[in-house]
């Protein structure tokens, strides 16, 4: 047996490309260091970020693929630059007054002939649309260092990074809380309240993270039996055949000395 659900009238979020999202993400994340955090939603003319947007266009038409300053994908600028425009017409009332392209979100028709306005159900995406793990994060950061301000308004990122390391981590791992799904809440209150603090994007990090980590080889330790990236300067070790420093490639299994009888693999 299973739950009913009705999501026929949601967008399907996982059609969207990840990777696309998470290279938007990096060009965001980009202008916050650049611009000021989150700086686009104080408003601009709306000309501006077409003008952005065909110029990415116009690179791409060049056969030129990724920006120069931001050392990221046209494309993601272009998608960027229509995701704030998005934002504005969708928030027309506090946004107009910069409103220099003649558009309006509340009387732009669809195929059917309705505006917007009109539309009963195939109106804006904000009637149906649940928002995206990024804004729920989001907003659930900022509950949490609000409280926290009030709490305790001293705080540094130090103290509690403190308390999770010395109090919250220790506790699931030498009690029998580690089934409690609170005791794992808060440890994530406290992640995010250091990630508030020190201006860190937990979500842009980890995809930035999780490329290095996609690249990196992985072996267990032997003696605390958790899982290690192989340094770069590991993976090429003394040869047991040949004897020779740095020739043995643990991961190939062969050997760079063209001499040693594991040059072509250790079956050879």
């Amino acid at each position: 047996m299973s739950a009913n659900k009705d999501s026929s009238l949601k967008p399907k979020m996982h059609k969207l490309d990840g990777n696309f999202h998470a290279e938007m993400a990096f060009v965001l994340e980009m202008g916050d260091k650049k611009y000021g955090l989150e700086d686009w939603k104080h408003g601009m003319e709306w000309s501006e970020l077409v003008d952005s947007a065909e110029r990415h266009i116009k690179a791409m038409k060049e056969n030129v693929f990724i920006d120069s300053e931001s050392k990221r994908r046209h494309t993601a600028h272009v998608g960027t630059c229509m995701m704030m425009l998005d934002f504005y017409i969708q928030n027309e009332d506090e946004y107009g007054s910069l409103n220099n392209l003649g558009i309006s979100g509340k009387h732009i028709v669809d195929g059917s002939g309705q505006s917007w306005a009109n539309q009963d159900v195939a109106g804006p995406i904000d009637a149906f649309y649940e928002a995206p793990i990024s804004d729920q994060l989001n907003k659930l950061q900022d509950r949490i260092f609000t409280w926290a301000d009030s709490v305790f308004p001293q705080r540094t990122a130090e103290d509690a990074l403190k308390k999770l390391i010395m109090e919250e981590i220790p506790e699931l791992l030498t009690s029998d809380k580690a089934d409690d799904p609170l005791e794992w809440a808060d440890v994530f209150i406290l992640m995010l309240d250091v990630a508030k603090l020190k201006g860190i994007d937990l979500i842009a990090v980890s995809h930035e993270k999780m490329a290095i980590n996609e690249n990196r080889t992985w072996e267990i330790n032997d003696k605390t039996g958790l899982m290690n990236h192989v340094p770069d300067d590991a993976v090429h070790v003394k040869c047991g055949f040949c004897g020779e420093d740095d020739r043995y490639n643990r991961l190939t299994e062969r050997c760079t000395n063209n001499k040693c009888t594991a040059w072509l693999g250790p079956t050879l």
